[in-house]
């Protein structure tokens, strides 16, 4: 064999060396136990090490430990090696976890995670119309305590219609209320609190179209005899076609009457049995609503 000059020689296991070291070298990985979370505390809260890097690609082992948690709880992880565990809250207060991985020869440094948990869940109610004028009342009535302790309201306007003058009265209270002056949508948050703890905040939406939907007086009629619905004075801040609708919420059993002229403001029902009926009217202008209801009896 011919034997390679030296230079040639020094270079070959220079290279070789190159490949043996990348072959065998191996960087520790990094542990990430994702971010510190605000929960209510009501629902099972997962916790997130997927953001955890090994620089050479290899598969992770993940470790979780409960660090802290408040007194009286009874709280553990569903899994302790997994990317993911879960746990269910107990108590209100700060529980703290740490994380380390490793890819099966290097370890990582440890990383933290706090899980803040208020015990206090607040419930706005549901987003609905109100026609303009109209008082709209809110209910925070069901909104609750991981405790089961009293607590206190806050109502605020996040954002209501430009032009709007509108107070809410009884911002203190379960279920305030206000006058929805302007045409347009008002959001209002619920925080509910416990000395110093609160709750997230929780939102409701009220749009108000520029439609008043008016039904006229309750009626007093016999059977057989038809009653007038007069929805005419309805109006709307705008100017356009209003298109009316009329129909029946509730009736008497085995009752069958319908209204009659029921795309018409002015319309008219003719009881067929004895008792309490109640009429709706419906408004509309392009994509605006606004209802109104009528007794007939």
């Amino acid at each position: 064999m011919l034997k390679l000059m030296p230079v040639v020689r020094v270079f070959v296991l220079f290279i070789a060396s190159l490949v043996l070291y990348g072959c065998i070298s191996n960087d520790a990985p990094s542990s990430d136990a994702g971010d510190d979370q605000t929960v209510d505390g009501f629902s099972d809260v997962k916790l997130d090490g997927g953001s955890s890097l090994d620089p050479n690609g290899d598969a992770l082992r993940y470790e979780w430990k409960l660090v802290k948690k408040p007194i009286d709880s009874d709280v553990a992880l569903d899994q302790t090696t997994s990317a993911s565990p879960v746990f269910v809250p107990d108590v209100p207060g700060d529980y703290e976890f740490s994380l380390v991985v490793s890819d099966g020869s290097a370890r990582s440094g440890t990383d933290h995670v706090v899980i803040h948990v208020t015990g206090l869940k607040a419930d706005a109610g549901h987003d609905h119309f109100a026609g303009l004028g109209e008082s709209v009342t809110l209910d925070g009535s069901h909104s609750r305590a991981m405790d089961g302790d009293t607590f206190g309201y806050t109502w605020s306007f996040v954002t209501r219609p430009r032009k709007s003058v509108a107070q809410l009265s009884g911002d203190t209270t379960a279920t305030p209320s206000f006058t929805a002056d302007v045409a347009g949508r008002y959001v209002s948050q619920l925080v509910i609190s416990i000395e110093k703890r609160k709750s997230q905040a929780a939102l409701v939406r009220v749009r108000t179209s520029g439609i008043v939907a008016d039904a006229g007086q309750n009626v007093v009629t016999a059977v057989g005899v038809a009653a007038a619905l007069d929805g005419s004075k309805s109006k709307a801040d705008s100017a356009g076609v209003l298109s009316f609708s009329w129909d029946v919420l509730q009736r008497p059993s085995k009752s069958v009457a319908a209204v009659v002229d029921a795309k018409k403001a002015n319309a008219s029902f003719t009881p067929d049995i004895a008792g309490r009926y109640l009429l709706r009217l419906t408004v509309t202008k392009g994509s605006e609503m606004s209802t109104a209801q009528v007794v007939i009896s």
